[in-house]
């Protein structure tokens, strides 16, 4: 990350700032969409 604003901000809520190829962030993505799919499914959350 390259904008001091964002990464100080990050770290006043407890997150850390890192640098990700896209091939794994989409992965990332992909496996927790799927992930949370099965849970709102499971829990028949519905949108209002």
């Amino acid at each position: 990350m390259q904008q001091p604003e964002t990464v100080q901000k990050l770290a006043e809520l407890g997150a850390t700032a890192v640098a990700v190829d896209s091939e794994p962030f989409a992965a990332y993505i992909a496996a927790e969409t799927a992930r949370w799919k099965k849970v709102i499914g499971a829990a028949n959350i519905k949108l209002d």
